[in-house]
């Protein structure tokens, strides 16, 4: 009999406790229906400024006892000194009090009413993409319940000046495109000046046995000039073909049939092959 009634006594005290206090209870859904934080990279700024706002908006019940504490995020630093915050309706009598460099206070927001607490933070390095801009940890009382929760914002650092510095420095694939386009075009040059000048060569070795040829055959006399010049012509033929290779030295070293009538004092004209050579 004791013990039972002990154990009521016992039950009856936790059920008083429940009811004289506010549950206390984590629940991340219901903070972010009516806290939103949100934050903007300015690269503009010298020091790349992110601006983070952080603001509370009861939506269904009143709002009471509410605690906010700011931190820093991993590879970020807040300015403590931008810290400002705004109440709307502006003409409502909303206390929004300083506790510490980050914490805030805020005893009661109705329904209908909305505070933003902005502050600015610097990123530690501008070589992320992307990083956290800041956390607030919030907690307040709804319903009577204690509801806390931990918040945070990503924020993307594109178009920062090490980002640009960096793709300047990369090659894009115009470039490499246009670079290869062009190692292709002076291969392509160097080839043909090889070719060219080989060719020029064969055409000038051509010319110097060919005058020696002639030499000769004038020295032969008269009579065998025609028919050694003949041969000649027909050897010149079956190797390097009666046109220069070179065409772009047309000019310069011309036929080869046309040197050797030069040469010969034939003047190249046909009639002229059956006159006598000259007499050395």
């Amino acid at each position: 009999m004791r013990y039972q009634a002990t154990t009521v006594l016992i039950v009856a005290l936790v059920l008083g406790s429940a009811m004289g206090a506010p549950l206390s209870v984590s629940a991340q859904e219901p903070v972010r229906d009516v806290v939103v934080m949100s934050a903007d990279y300015d690269e503009t700024t010298p020091s790349q400024e992110i601006r983070v706002r952080l603001t509370i908006e009861p939506t269904d019940a009143k709002l009471s006892d509410i605690r906010v504490d700011f931190r820093s995020g991993a590879k970020t630093l807040i300015q403590t000194s931008s810290y400002a915050s705004t109440v709307t309706p502006s003409n409502h009598d909303v206390s929004i009090r300083s506790e510490g460099r980050n914490a805030f206070v805020i005893p009661e927001l109705d329904p209908g009413e909305k505070v933003t607490i902005a502050f600015n933070v610097v990123p530690s390095t501008l070589g992320e993409r992307e990083l956290t801009s800041a956390v607030a940890d919030i907690e307040f009382s709804q319903n009577g319940q204690r509801l806390d929760a931990q918040i945070s914002e990503q924020v993307e650092l594109a178009d920062n000046p090490w980002d640009r510095a960096q793709s300047s420095s990369r090659p894009t694939w115009s470039i490499l495109l246009g670079w290869s386009a062009a190692g292709g075009i002076l291969v392509g040059v160097a080839t043909m000046i090889v070719y060219r000048r080989r060719q020029r060569s064969v055409v000038e070795r051509v010319q110097s046995t060919l005058e020696q040829e002639v030499a000769s055959i004038k020295r032969a006399g008269n009579q065998t000039v025609k028919r050694r010049a003949d041969q000649l012509m027909e050897e010149i033929d079956r190797t390097v073909g009666r046109e220069s290779a070179d065409e772009q030295d047309e000019t310069d070293s011309g036929s080869v049939v046309s040197k050797l009538a030069e040469v010969l004092g034939f003047g190249g004209g046909g009639s002229e092959g059956d006159r006598d050579g000259p007499n050395l």
